[in-house]
């Protein structure tokens, strides 16, 4: 993939996500939370998907 095509799509991605926060029902606040929550569940999955896949290579 190309930088500019690459640098292209994190755009659109971060513009999405700013008008979707901006329209969303709840209030900042509360969707700040969601947010963050969401965001430390994926990481926590994809740290547990690391760790297995390390530990199946050993």
């Amino acid at each position: 993939m190309k930088a500019n095509t690459f640098f292209a799509l994190v755009t659109g991605l971060a513009a999405g996500v700013v008008i979707g926060m901006m329209i969303a029902p709840e209030n900042g606040e509360e969707n700040r939370k969601e947010f963050r929550r969401k965001v430390d569940d994926f990481l926590d999955r994809r740290c547990s998907a690391k760790e297995k896949e390390a530990t199946a290579n050993e």
